[in-house]
C-alpha cells in the first residue's frame, strides 16, 4: 500500500494508504519504459539506421507524425472517397466479422472471470455484439476506416489493475471520444517506441492468456479424451497460420474471393483450433462433469439464485462446492440495464428483442 497525504474538512490532513502501484502499474511501467528508451536514444546508444529493427526502439522513430498530423480531426462520411461495393471485399469482411464475434463472446466472458462476475447471459453477449455492430457502422459510414470491436489487451489491463467498475470504463470512453479528435494527442500515442509498447502488451496479453486458460479448471484433466483435443487443437492452432505464412500461395481454387476466404481461416490461430476443438468435443464421447459441462452449469445457477433465502441457498451451495464453483460478489442482475422501467421488460417488445432482461425487479 502507498501512503497519500490527504485533506478533508472532517479529518484534517491526513494519510490514506490505496495500492497505486497495482492500479497504476502499467502506466508507469510505460512512463518509466519511455524514460528509458529517451536515455538510450539521447546517449546514442540506440541505432539511427531506420532499416534496423533496433530502430523503433527510438523515442523519435516517429516523430514526424506528431508534427504533420493537424491539432483537431473531425471524421466525416466519404472523407477517404465514394464509397463502393465489392463482392470479394464483403465476404471477406463477413468472415472476418463472424470471426470477431467469436472473439468478442470469449473477451466477454473473460472479463466476468477477472470482475468476479457471473457468466454473462445470453441477452448481455447479444447486447455486447449488438453494440459492437452498430458502432462499426457509426465509425465505418463517418470515415473512420475501422471496425469497433472489444480488445482482449484491455481485459489483461482490468486484471492487472483490479479495476472493473463500470463508471470508470464510462469516463474512459468519453475521454477515447475527446481524443479521437485531438490529433496531436492521438499522434504522441503513435509515436510511443515499439519497445515500450510490447513490453506493455507482453504483461496484458499474457494476463489474457492465463484467464482463459485458467477456463481448463472446470474439465477433467486426468481424462485422456480432453487432453488430446487441447493438445492437438492447440497444435493445429499453431500449424495454420504457419502454414500460410510459409507457403501463401498454396490455396489455390481458381477463385480469387475463395481462396482469400479460406486463408483468413485458416491464419485465424483462435478459428481453426476453436472450430477442431468444437468439433471433436461435440463428437467424441465424453461425461458432461469430464467435459465441464456440470461446473458451467453450476456457475450459472449459482449466479440465478444469488442472494436467494436460506432453504433455497444450502443445497445450492452444497452443489457448488461439489462442482468447485466460485460464490460471486453479485449476481446477473449486473448485466442488467438500470434505466429500463419493469412496465418495459414486461412488454412483448422486450421479449422479443433479445438485448434485456425481461425479469422484473422483486
Amino acid at each position: 500500500m502507498t501512503p497519500i497525504p490527504m485533506w478533508t474538512p472532517k479529518k484534517g490532513f491526513h494519510v490514506v494508504r490505496q495500492p497505486v502501484q497495482q492500479i497504476f502499474a502499467l502506466l508507469i511501467s510505460i512512463v518509466v519504459g519511455c524514460l528509458l528508451s529517451y536515455i538510450l536514444t539521447e546517449c546514442g546508444v540506440l541505432t539511427d539506421d531506420k532499416d534496423s529493427k533496433q530502430y523503433n526502439a527510438r523515442t523519435d522513430a516517429r516523430i514526424d507524425t506528431l508534427h504533420k498530423t493537424a491539432w483537431f480531426i473531425f471524421p466525416y462520411p466519404g472523407q477517404f472517397g465514394v464509397p463502393s461495393f465489392h463482392l470479394g471485399a464483403l465476404i471477406t469482411f463477413l468472415v472476418a466479422t463472424i470471426l470477431s464475434v467469436l472473439d468478442s463472446i470469449g473477451d466477454y466472458n473473460a472479463t466476468a472471470k477477472v470482475a468476479f462476475a457471473p457468466p454473462p447471459p445470453l441477452y448481455a453477449i447479444n447486447r455486447g455484439v449488438a453494440v459492437e455492430g452498430a458502432m462499426s457502422i457509426l465509425s465505418g459510414g463517418m470515415g473512420c476506416a475501422h471496425a469497433t470491436v472489444s480488445y482482449g489487451e484491455n481485459i489483461g489491463a482490468i486484471g492487472l489493475s483490479k479495476v472493473a467498475s463500470r463508471s470508470v470504463f464510462q469516463v474512459v470512453g468519453i475521454f477515447y471520444v475527446v481524443l479521437s479528435i485531438l490529433g496531436k494527442v492521438g499522434a504522441f500515442f503513435i509515436s510511443i517506441p515499439y519497445s515500450v509498447i510490447g513490453g506493455s502488451q507482453f504483461i496484458t496479453f499474457g494476463m489474457l492468456i492465463g484467464v482463459v486458460l485458467s477456463y481448463l479448471q472446470s474439465i477433467d484433466l486426468n481424462s485422456t479424451r480432453n487432453l488430446s483435443i487441447l493438445g492437438m487443437s492447440l497444435l493445429l492452432g499453431i500449424m495454420g497460420p504457419n502454414y500460410i505464412v510459409k507457403s501463401p500461395d498454396a490455396i489455390d481454387t481458381g477463385n480469387t474471393d475463395v481462396d482469400n476466404v479460406i486463408k483468413l481461416l485458416i491464419s485465424n490461430p483462435s478459428f481453426i483450433g476453436g472450430a477442431f476443438a468444437f468439433i471433436l468435443d461435440n463428437t467424441v464421447p465424453g461425461t458432461n462433469k469430464e467435459r465441464g459441462i456440470t461446473a458451467q452449469m453450476g456457475e450459472l445457477e449459482a449466479a440465478d439464485h444469488q442472494g436467494t433465502d436460506r432453504a433455497t441457498a444450502e443445497p445450492l451451495k452444497q452443489a457448488r462446492e461439489d462442482a468447485a464453483v466460485p460464490k460471486f460478489e453479485n449476481g446477473p442482475e449486473v448485466y442488467r440495464l438500470p434505466f429500463l422501467p419493469d412496465s418495459f421488460r414486461k412488454s412483448i417488445l422486450a421479449r422479443y428483442i433479445p438485448l434485456f432482461s425481461t425479469k422484473v425487479n422483486q
